[in-house]
């Protein structure tokens, strides 16, 4: 196995193992959630409110089929809607208190674990680990721009 190929496997079993914990963290906020109303979650987290249309381009989805993912989610208490104050004629959709609490929370521990495991490390390797995975992450970022 050559040094790209030892790459692609390190990165293919975090991959792995992120997408077991998200089906995790998943179920712990609601067990009807599923990974992708997950990722949906997670990603209006980070925003005060989207417009229906906007989270549909950005997941690449109709407008129809982000209705009833954001539907759905709405019935379990874990998105709110509110109307728009630029626009009357639209909605902007955030994450309920409750839903980001727990988001919060999990990440939390997920976190925590992380420290507590990367704290064994020798500090050096620590500095290293995080300057090239920086390195990295930005050439992934530059080519999914460029996309």
């Amino acid at each position: 196995m050559d040094d790209v190929e030892q790459i692609e496997d390190a990165l293919s079993t975090i991959f792995n193992a992120w997408l077991a914990s998200s089906r995790s963290v998943s179920t712990r906020i609601g067990p009807d959630v599923g990974y992708h109303g997950m990722v949906l979650l997670i990603w209006l987290t980070h925003r005060d409110g989207s417009r229906l249309t906007d989270i549909a381009d950005h997941f690449g989805v109709g407008k129809g089929t982000m209705s009833r993912q954001l539907s759905a989610l709405e019935e379990r208490g874990h998105v709110v809607r509110e109307p728009c104050p630029n626009d009357a004629r639209s909605v902007l959709f955030s994450v309920s208190q409750a839903t980001t609490a727990a988001i919060a929370e999990a990440h939390k521990q997920d976190s925590a674990w992380r420290r507590a495991a990367l704290s064994q490390w020798d500090p050096e390797d620590l500095a290293e680990f995080g300057r090239v995975l920086t390195k990295f992450a930005d050439l992934e970022r530059q080519r999914a721009s460029a996309v």
